[in-house]
């Protein structure tokens, strides 16, 4: 009771976040090691885009709160279904959308998009943040590579896996930022074929 109990929560509070920290670094380096086996395993299945990205909005949307950012969605009309294994894209869109609640200053705005792109479907997640500097942008895809404006806390896995993640579904993924313009980054999905294509439809 009292001031010690207060303190024992404290104690065990801030070991469950450094439990936390030490899980996500454990299953980042299992995960990028999958990667540079080409080991990476996942189910594709037919998904519905925007309920995917929904997902993610509704979980990271108090660390968006708690700096007042403003978080919108855009799905075109008729956006087709993808075919991916849901987890490993939400496991994508969580790295990315965390960064950039984590990047934009208090009261900015994320945008979260999917359009139609030929044979794919294309997803953005763009924010009004800094931006990354000009040297940085060929290397943040790279394996445990960090920028000078990063915490240090991670091990520079995070978007090294996002991109090996979308590129195992057969996308791509890519960067558009400038110094004091904000950030945008791009993936593919391959679009799921309607079923009237399909054979034996």
């Amino acid at each position: 009771a009292g001031d010690g109990a207060a303190r024992a929560r404290r104690n065990v509070e801030t070991l469950r976040r450094a439990v936390d920290r030490m899980k996500r670094l454990l299953s980042d380096l299992l995960d990028a090691a999958k990667i540079e086996a080409h080991g990476l395993s996942f189910e594709r299945l037919r998904n519905d885009l925007p309920s995917v990205v929904a997902e993610v909005v509704d979980a990271l949307q108090p660390s968006a709160e708690q700096k007042s950012l403003r978080v919108t969605t855009f799905a075109e009309q008729g956006l087709p279904q993808v075919l991916c294994d849901r987890g490993r894209i939400l496991q994508v869109l969580s790295n990315l959308l965390g960064n950039a609640v984590k990047f934009t200053p208090e009261g900015g705005t994320l945008t979260i998009s999917a359009t139609p792109g030929g044979r794919d479907v294309v997803v953005m997640v763009a924010d009004t943040g800094p931006g990354i500097p000009a040297k940085d942008v060929p290397h943040i895809f790279e394996r445990y590579w960090q920028s000078d404006r990063t915490s240090r806390e991670g091990a520079g896995l995070g978007l090294y896996i996002a991109k090996g993640i979308v590129e195992a579904h057969g996308g791509q993924m890519w960067v558009e930022s400038e110094p004091g313009a904000g950030s945008r980054f791009f993936f593919t999905l391959p679009a799921a074929e309607p079923a009237e294509d399909r054979p034996g439809a």
